[in-house]
């Protein structure tokens, strides 16, 4: 009868909902008349002796303003899914302070603080993202910005209130495409260039962007990363290890020219110390360099109508 009623408690028990996961998080005040997208995941704890909470899941969700008249909720729920939580938006209205409540599976509720304060002013950005896991290292482009053919841009808005303080949020933009075939796209939310060149026009209530879509012919100049040295030093941690080398091309004006471009022809002066290691080209171009020992060895690189030698010191990692 004992182990009888130890399987009766144990099918008895049940699945349960932990913590809400709000992101982000950074308690930046958000601008009148912009809009602030949240992703929202909550644990699940695992029903059993050894369950816990680790799992997260995308939870039911609802959101109301709990105080205050600052913000509103504009959507939540129903915003499609780009891989990453359930998603609610807030927009600020008015100068002021409000308090949000988010309400997930299970009833599990929490509250967060939101400021408005007015925007003082907005720039327009091209982001160079290299990929989901670094996001963005190199230095975003102001209008007028460059883009090459063939390739998917990324905007960004940086807002900021009368004392230069930071503002979240992003308001909708008027598109105009002029005689390019830039498009946006829904599945990255972001804007292939297309194959003709020419220039495109992005617009804010308080900004603009021209985006002046060229060719591979546009190349002057190129950098490894944003130095414009053309000596590097990698780390070589094992033997063969690679390392990714991103190009960053200009045109002969020096200005930024954002996207992968046409493939790059690249050899290395001693391949018995480090030899290329193929390339890849979207979102940026990067080369892949194999290390195999100790040394100095050169890089010859020629992208588009214009070549460079670089000096490659392969060095040890510093030490722990």
């Amino acid at each position: 009868m004992r182990l009888a009623s130890i399987l009766l408690v144990f099918a008895g028990c049940t699945d349960s909902y932990g913590d809400l996961h709000i992101d982000p998080s950074d308690n930046l005040p958000l601008g009148v008349g912009l809009v602030r997208e949240y992703h929202v995941l909550q644990d699940l704890c695992e029903a059993g002796p050894d369950g816990d909470c680790g799992n997260l899941i995308d939870p039911d969700l609802s959101v109301r303003i709990l105080r205050g008249t600052s913000v509103a909720v504009i959507k939540h729920g129903d915003i499609p899914d780009r891989g990453y939580g359930t998603r609610f938006q807030l927009t600020g209205v008015y100068a002021g302070s409000s308090v949000v409540e988010v309400t997930g599976s299970g009833g599990v509720t929490t509250m967060f603080d939101v400021e408005v304060v007015p925007v003082a002013s907005t720039t327009l950005l091209v982001k160079r993202v290299v990929d989901d896991y670094m996001g963005d290292p190199f230095p975003a482009v102001t209008s007028p910005a460059h883009a090459f053919t063939g390739t998917k841009i990324t905007l960004d808005q940086r807002s900021v209130a009368a004392d230069n303080t930071p503002l979240a949020g992003s308001v909708p933009l008027t598109f105009d495409p002029g005689a390019t075939a830039v498009m946006h796209q829904d599945d990255c939310d972001c804007y292939a260039t297309g194959d003709v060149t020419g220039v495109a026009r992005f617009d804010a209530p308080t900004a603009s962007l021209e985006l002046d879509v060229v060719g591979d012919d546009a190349i002057g100049d190129f950098t490894i990363g944003s130095s414009s040295s053309t000596t590097i030093s990698v780390w070589i941690s094992s033997i063969g290890n690679s390392v990714a080398l991103w190009l960053l091309a200009r045109d002969s004006a020096g200005q930024s020219i954002v996207g992968a471009g046409p493939e790059v022809v690249a050899t290395t002066g001693d391949p018995s110390i480090a030899e290329v290691d193929g390339q890849r080209g979207e979102p940026l171009r990067v080369l892949g360099l194999l290390l195999h020992k100790l040394g100095t060895t050169t890089l010859d690189v020629t992208w588009g109508k214009t070549h460079k030698t670089f000096t490659v010191n392969v060095i040890p990692p510093p030490p722990p």
